[in-house]
């Protein structure tokens, strides 16, 4: 049970940090993001006979299974920090630091790029070192009493699981707003004209008057009397 409860403290250190990151770079510069620089900087470095297979299984879906494999990859490493941080406690800062490294030269490895874009890399490792830090203590067994402190971590990684959806909710949100901003119509070709004369003067007789009934063929012609029928023309 300790090394199920290390390898989960790994994969919720690495999914908040991912998190934070993305909400930073949602805040700031989108492509700054950890997972979305590394994914980019993977679609530079790939073949391009890799790119073409990539586009014709995938087709417009080969960023985002690209990004999931980003996420994947991630996790993995992640778990196997947590794993390997039983027998040896160095091991699991050192990949995160190392994911963080990544990240951070993922973002710089863009075209434009500024000191901004590190920031989502720098506080995504920091999260993710603290995280992991606090998870895997309390995954551990206490010296002396031979207890586990199981409410205590399911009380963190119940924390870390809830921080990571609001965070992602929030980035979501953020992205979407920044679309919606982004958005401009295009200015017509030619400006529309003017309305014709007497048009409003129609549509207000006909909104007042209603549509006409046309009467049936089959029912007895009457002659209305002159009380009853609207006089719309005025």
């Amino acid at each position: 049970m300790e090394r199920l409860r290390l390898a989960f403290s790994g994969a919720l250190a690495a999914a908040l940090a991912m998190a934070t990151g993305h909400l930073l770079a949602a805040l700031t510069a989108p492509s700054a993001s950890p997972v979305l620089a590394v994914g980019s900087a993977v679609i530079d470095l790939t073949p391009t006979p890799v790119k073409e297979w990539a586009v014709a299984h995938f087709g417009t879906a080969d960023k985002a299974v690209l990004v999931g494999g980003v996420l994947l990859v991630t996790l993995v490493v992640a778990v196997l920090a947590g794993l390997l941080s039983r027998r040896h406690p160095w091991v699991g800062p050192a990949l995160f630091l190392s994911l963080g490294a990544l990240s951070g030269l993922a973002a710089l490895s863009r075209p434009v790029v500024s000191a901004a874009d590190l920031v989502p890399a720098l506080v995504a490792t920091v999260t993710g070192l603290a995280t992991f830090a606090v998870l895997t203590r309390l995954a551990r067994r206490e010296r002396g009493s031979g207890a586990v402190t199981r409410r205590g971590f399911l009380l963190g990684s119940l924390g870390a699981a809830a921080s990571t959806v609001a965070l992602l909710a929030v980035a979501r949100a953020q992205a979407t707003g920044q679309a919606v901003r982004r958005l401009v119509l295009p200015r017509p070709a030619s400006p529309a004209g003017p309305l014709p004369v007497g048009l409003e003067t129609t549509s207000r007789v006909s909104r007042r008057c209603g549509p006409r009934s046309t009467p049936s063929t089959a029912s007895t012609p009457t002659s209305p009397s002159p009380m009853s029928t609207p006089r719309c023309g005025r």
